[in-house]
């Protein structure tokens, strides 16, 4: 049986030549290709930053914007993670 565990969503500002957008993904990695898949052309990124941490979050969405709330994500642990 594999260990599993569980990925909180976290808050991510990824700054590009001429703008800065703010993601909700699962790692740098997850917001930097979610980022991508909606551009038509390849931006020039020139940092990603995490703006929330396992000890304080920073994020607050109100139950009306999305009544749904966060997902979390549950990995296998004994794979590798990016």
């Amino acid at each position: 049986m594999s260990k599993k565990e569980i990925i909180e969503p976290e808050l991510f500002e990824v700054i590009t030549e001429y703008s800065t957008y703010y993601v909700v993904a699962y790692d740098a990695a997850h917001a930097i290709t979610s980022l991508l898949e909606k551009w038509s052309s390849e931006k020039d990124i020139k940092s990603v930053t995490k703006l929330t941490d396992n000890w304080s979050k920073c994020l607050f969405v109100t139950k009306e914007c999305l009544p749904q709330g966060l997902v979390n994500k549950t990995v296998d642990d004994n794979k590798s993670k990016t």
